[in-house]
């Protein structure tokens, strides 16, 4: 994936933290037909475990996309991914001015939302 260079996150323990907040991402894989296949998972990162850490979650076996994967298995499925390299995003209106990034963390911060308010704290960082 590209990533201009002033969205990126350089720290790998940085994008553990991300995971470990979140606890929530998509496996994608390609189908039978060579398109993207994404499901929404729980993910765990073990960070000392592999070259970038290694990703833990787990899925129904009534998922489609389990069907690429295995068959006769239990109804949930536990599998670990090992990471190799682990690559960060953090668009936070660091390619704006000054004045911009201020007003757009103050519009978070006087939101009633509280995970805009957590974004504009950690634009404020």
């Amino acid at each position: 994936m590209y990533i201009p260079k002033h969205f990126v996150i350089a720290e790998t323990a940085a994008c553990h933290r991300v995971i470990v907040g979140n606890g929530f991402g998509e496996l994608v894989t390609l189908d039978d037909a060579g398109l993207p296949f994404a499901s929404h998972l729980p993910f765990l990162i073990d960070p000392a475990r592999g070259a970038s850490g290694t990703l833990m979650a787990h899925m129904a076996r009534a998922n489609p996309q389990w069907q690429h994967f295995a068959s006769g298995m239990r109804a949930i499925v536990a599998f670990e991914i090992p990471v190799d390299r682990l690559e960060g995003k953090a668009k936070l209106s660091q390619n704006r001015d000054a004045t911009d990034q201020a007003r757009v963390a103050e519009a978070l911060a006087a939101s009633g939302d509280p995970l805009a308010q957590a974004t504009s704290r950690v634009m404020r960082n």
